[in-house]
């Protein structure tokens, strides 16, 4: 019966052990830090005068892309901004 019970116990410990680490075991994650948006400010005349770029972090585990653009014109008093936002598909 002592070896029996010996026998017993080991694959328990080894099946609790191999649970354990496969149950905490995540996905690769990545992480990348992307331009989130872009805002120029326009003079009069519509050069560009002054630029300042948004970032974010994003975690990911399969893949990151950027998705698209949106560009928008927006006024703001006296102040004129192009507005480009940076989009991303991420998983």
């Amino acid at each position: 019966m002592g070896k029996i019970k010996k026998i017993f116990v080991s694959i328990s410990l080894v099946g609790l052990l191999f649970c354990t680490f496969v149950g905490t075991a995540n996905a690769a994650t990545h992480e990348v830090t992307v331009k989130s948006s872009k805002w120029e400010q326009l003079n009069y005349l519509g050069a560009v005068v002054g630029t300042t770029n948004y970032w974010r972090t994003i975690r990911y585990t399969s893949h990151c892309y950027l998705l698209n653009t949106n560009t928008k014109r927006v006024e703001k008093g006296i102040y004129v901004y192009k507005v480009t936002n940076y989009n991303y598909s991420y998983k």
